[in-house]
């Protein structure tokens, strides 16, 4: 979307330091479920680069299983980035965080509605067009394409619930 990665490279070498609650080896596991799907149900054959992830994170939450058996540092590693996320959720205007000292490409903080310290910029990308997944019979009742169930029954049930978890529930 901001064209701070590209989709052509080989490896996404991304560090994410976590100041606060763990969450970024479940992130970048959700982002490569997703984008393989929405890949699937737009017929693409594009993937993601092999992304190599380095986690930093505190003391308290460094043995955390929520780092999915990831190697975890507590100080920023040497080397050079292509993005770093540096997130937090505890973090208010008033409490700042220490200085990061990285070597980075692109260099994102993610913090909580709680953190105004400059106006929010909100990234979206173009349309997706998707291929049909259905078609019409003769009688106007719409048909599944047998080549697109799988995709078609991801799209309809599980994907809703993954973005949209009490309403996809409560409908589905």
């Amino acid at each position: 979307m901001s064209g701070a990665l590209s989709l052509d490279s080989d490896v996404w070498n991304i560090a994410i330091v976590e100041r606060d609650i763990p969450c970024s080896a479940l992130a970048i596991k959700d982002l490569a479920e997703k984008y393989r799907y929405i890949c699937e149900l737009a017929a693409s054959s594009d993937r993601l680069p092999e992304i190599k992830l380095q986690i930093i994170s505190t003391e308290e939450f460094k043995k955390s299983p929520l780092h999915l058996g990831n190697r975890v540092a507590t100080q920023m590693p040497e080397g050079h980035f292509d993005l770093c996320l540096d997130i937090s959720m505890l973090l208010r205007d008033n409490i700042d965080a220490l200085p990061l000292n990285v070597d980075a490409d692109t260099v994102y903080l993610i913090r909580s509605s709680h953190y105004k310290k400059r106006e929010r910029t909100i990234c979206a990308a173009d349309n997706i067009q998707y291929p049909p997944l259905v078609t019409k019979d003769g009688t106007g009742s719409y048909v599944n394409i047998k080549e697109r169930e799988d995709v078609l029954t991801y799209s309809c049930v599980i994907f809703p619930q993954a973005i949209f978890p009490s309403w996809a529930v409560a409908y589905s």
